[in-house]
């Protein structure tokens, strides 16, 4: 070994590091580290009366892509059911509540936001708009084009024939709640928490029996499940549902049940919450898989 120093054996504990002495453990940073100003951190979500600058309009979905005319292009299979979140937000990424909208789509679509299909809607308290519909007909290209104040958002729908996948007719099956009456929820982020507000015809579901088809997102890496959250389209990442909040149930199964990236078919009491502190609003309890046979989605 090379001599550095003196020394010609390295220490028994040698790690590749430098140890810090007792004496300097116990000294105190720097005075100019300690006067350093605090990072700038951008708020998640701000108000719109707070918006200062500009701000752009975005859809956050995993599965959407920019084309070279800058527009979001989305491909969705015939038969199945589309949630588009749509966002606003600040030239430092904070999303912009209460930021009013204006849709308009072609005649092959009918666009509701929420409950509403009025073609007018507001960001909500994460700053965003679920935009909703049933992906039906031949395969053909359909646009929806979002404004607010100066700013224009268009989105391509390429609609693709149902042999491209079977998850379509998922939206045809008989004896099921759909996550198109789910996502009927008006969902408000409180201190605390969430709150939200349901139609009467979804709200008779509560403590009810009930089927709910959908993907399972995975809350541990076991290879069975007791719990977990099943999602109204396959989730591609780990920190967003997809459909929001909303588009998720918190499941409780009665048996593990084996991780899958196919759909399953569950039966459960139904648990529907009007306020909840960890953000949940439905919760599926002594759920447990039920065979599912896809119909044909011709």
């Amino acid at each position: 070994m090379l001599s550095a120093c003196g020394q010609t054996k390295a220490p028994d504990n040698d790690n590749g590091l430098n140890e810090l002495s007792p004496e300097e453990l116990l000294l105190e940073p720097p005075a100019e580290l300690l006067e350093a100003d605090e990072f700038d951190i951008p708020p998640t979500v701000i108000a719109l009366a707070d918006l200062k600058g500009d701000f752009e309009l975005a859809v956050f979905r995993e599965d959407a892509y920019l084309d070279e005319n800058g527009r979001w292009i989305l491909d969705l299979v015939v038969g199945s059911f589309a949630l588009i979140p749509v966002y606003a937000a600040n030239e430092q990424g904070s999303s912009i509540v209460g930021m009013p909208l204006q849709y308009q789509h072609s005649q092959g679509l009918a666009v509701s936001a929420g409950r509403d299909s009025s073609g007018k809607t507001i960001t909500d308290s994460q700053g965003q708009a679920l935009l909703a519909f049933d992906v039906s007909g031949e395969p053909r290209e359909e646009t929806i084009v979002v404004t607010a104040q100066q700013q224009t958002l268009e989105i391509v729908i390429n609609v693709l024939s149902a042999e491209v996948n079977s998850y379509s007719a998922l939206n045809t099956l008989e004896g099921v709640l759909h996550w198109k009456e789910l996502i009927k929820a008006e969902v408000t982020h409180v201190a605390g928490g969430v709150q939200a507000s349901y139609p009467a015809e979804l709200a008779a579901h509560h403590q009810t029996e009930v089927q709910l088809v959908g993907f399972m997102m995975p809350l541990d890496a076991t290879e069975k499940q007791n719990h977990f959250i099943l999602t109204s389209s396959p989730p591609s990442c780990f920190y967003h549902i997809p459909g929001g909040i909303a588009g998720g149930v918190e499941v409780m199964a009665k048996e593990p049940i084996a991780v899958s990236w196919e759909p399953i078919l569950l039966k459960g009491i139904l648990k529907i919450y009007r306020q909840n502190k960890v953000g949940v609003i439905y919760q599926l309890l002594d759920a447990e898989q039920v065979d599912l046979v896809l119909p044909d989605p011709n």
